[in-house]
């Protein structure tokens, strides 16, 4: 039986909406290795996981090859957390899983996203990645025209694959995850993940390949979810949500389309790609997600 504990962090698309600044100078690569380094390690809630990741597989092999659940221990505890919580709260009743059924985004479901704003918006982590980002003239350094660009980039319903259809967003793709035509697509957030293995609804195959760079493990694996498939998922395992929001957003702003240096709290490098969703003239969180290099 292989296990493995890990205290890591998560990663984490391009472009700006509408309460974007344009940048006023460019963000080096040290920049984004210092700020990632201070948020890494300002992450207090970030969770030690137990992880049992039995046999290797490959790409797109869908048999199932590991038998038991990958997270062996109860991190349950998370969900007394508010951050954790108010993530909870928006994956629970509000996204219909098919990406092409159109959202009925409610006034309860509003509440829940001004909440989890509200929640990550009083942790070190997301005041630091809001510091970061007006010195670097990316965005306003007023709060609340910030947590309004945050609302906009991760919260803006838009069309992904049928025309018109308005059936995604930032944070339903990168979070929650969604499915088209019998795939996949998104899901990259480890809370998310431990919730559909609890439930019965996320079937844990094998991994790919694994980073063990400090305290940050990125795992690559094929994914059954739901029934629906996906030859490749990456994720990052032990993040709080508010620091996948701060690092998705810093790359989304300072590395758009490509690769973005990172490092743990430790020094340990990793990378995380993001790409935009342009809808209607405006580019919003498209998709994020650690990559192997």
């Amino acid at each position: 039986m292989k296990f493995l504990a890990v205290c890591c962090v998560f990663l984490l698309t391009s472009g700006c909406p509408s309460t974007a600044k344009p940048s006023t100078r460019a963000v080096s690569d040290q920049q984004l290795l210092d700020i990632s380094k201070s948020l890494n390690a300002a992450d207090v809630n970030r969770m030690v996981l137990e992880l049992d990741l039995q046999a290797v597989t490959t790409a797109g092999n869908f048999t199932d090859l590991s038998f038991r659940p990958l997270f062996s221990g109860d991190p349950s505890v998370i969900f007394t957390m508010p951050t954790y919580l108010a993530a909870y709260n928006l994956y629970s009743g509000n996204y219909d899983l098919d990406v092409t059924v159109a959202e009925d985004v409610t006034a309860a479901e509003i509440l829940e996203q001004t909440a989890f704003l509200d929640a990550i918006m009083s942790t070190s982590v997301m005041q630091q990645a809001h510091q970061f980002l007006a010195n670097q003239g990316l965005v306003s350094s007023d709060v609340v025209v910030f947590q309004q660009f945050l609302s906009d980039l991760w919260f803006t319903q838009y069309a992904r694959y049928v025309a018109g259809v308005e059936a995604s967003s930032g944070f339903e793709h990168v979070f929650r995850g969604e499915i088209y035509n019998g795939t996949v697509q998104g899901m990259h957030s480890w809370s998310r993940m431990y919730i559909e293995e609890q439930d019965g609804d996320m079937n844990y195959l094998g991994y790919i390949r694994i980073a063990d760079a400090g305290t940050n493990i990125i795992l690559e694996m094929p994914l059954d979810f739901y029934g629906a498939t996906k030859a490749a998922d990456q994720v990052v395992l032990g993040a709080s949500p508010e620091l996948e929001i701060a690092l998705a957003t810093i790359c989304f702003l300072a590395r758009p389309n490509g690769d973005c240096p990172l490092q743990a709290a430790d020094g340990a490098a990793y990378t995380l790609t993001t790409y935009p969703w342009n809808y209607q003239g405006v580019d919003y969180m498209g998709s994020a997600h650690a990559v192997f290099v």
